[in-house]
């Protein structure tokens, strides 16, 4: 089988409009078998834009920013004997997220809708669009994360490698195994 493709993004950061970011990317794939034909579940061509505006801060928020993103998926025609042929779509994104500091605590909040127009549609590598069940239709979405500081896992480590030499223990942390009075890998 032969796979060719091709990927292309432009990146637009205008200088005098600092709080502004425009994207635009392209790719496409394209597979064909040695025997002729196509290579089945090749996704369709993509073309994807984002309009993103941002600031640092403002008032009591920070690093503030709203995002549209319109993806566009080609329809996939070129397709395997056993294979169907899915339509073209697009899918309208929009996204909000700041970041708020309370004491030394921080926090990202991030808000969004997927799917805003609620469009019915079939990604072609879908292994289901043949019983008739479509992707995922309108989705809200509300992210909150809390971000700890906790001390550098460099000190995190000394402090774990002088217990390992005073009580030549062992045990389990984060799946890596702290042996016999040392760290044998982490």
């Amino acid at each position: 089988a032969v796979i060719t493709g091709a990927e292309a993004s432009l990146d637009f950061h205008p200088v005098a409009v600092n709080w502004l970011d425009i994207m635009l990317t392209y790719a496409m794939t394209k597979g064909t078998l040695d025997r002729g034909g196509n290579l089945p579940y090749i996704p369709a061509a993509k073309t994807t834009a984002e309009l993103k505006l941002h600031a640092e801060t403002f008032n009591w928020i920070q690093q503030p920013y709203f995002s549209l993103v319109a993806s566009n998926y080609s329809a996939q025609k070129d397709v395997d004997t056993f294979e169907q042929p899915t339509d073209g779509y697009t899918l309208i994104d929009l996204n909000l997220g700041f970041n708020v500091k309370w004491d030394k605590q921080l926090t990202e909040v991030r808000v969004g809708v997927t799917n805003l127009l609620n469009t019915e549609y079939d990604n072609h590598l879908s292994l289901v669009k043949s019983i008739f069940v479509h992707e995922m239709g309108r989705n809200v979405f509300i992210n909150l994360r809390f971000l700890m500081r906790i001390f550098p896992i460099t000190q995190f480590l000394t402090i774990l490698k002088t217990y390992c030499f005073k009580s030549g223990s062992n045990f389990l942390f984060g799946g890596k195994i702290f042996c016999n009075n040392g760290i044998y890998f982490f």
